[in-house]
């Protein structure tokens, strides 16, 4: 599973297992099922993620999703590429 986080003002996921922390899952768990593994759900019905929440995905990103949101990188600057082709790495600190 890789950790994403928002860049664009917001993002909908319609679908698939995503690692949420309690206080997101909270305030989505209508649409949401626990998954057995602890902080991961699936998701029954679209959710939306704010610019700055961070999350957990399992399985393939698509290009729209792609595009919203960059890999969550601790201590590490290098840029990285989700194979859709879109570059989700490093932004400029300066917007």
């Amino acid at each position: 599973m890789e950790k994403y986080i928002v860049v664009s003002t917001c993002v909908n996921i319609p679908s698939g297992v995503i690692g949420l922390n309690e206080e997101q899952y909270e305030s989505r768990k209508h649409k949401l099922n626990k998954m057995p593994s602890k902080g991961m759900y699936e998701i029954t019905n679209t959710i939306q993620l704010k610019k700055g929440e961070t999350f957990g995905f399992e399985g393939e990103m698509n290009k729209v999703l792609a595009s919203d949101v960059e890999l969550a990188l601790i201590n590490n600057e290098q840029s990285h590429t989700i194979d859709t082709g879109v570059d989700v790495g490093k932004r400029n600190k300066k917007r």
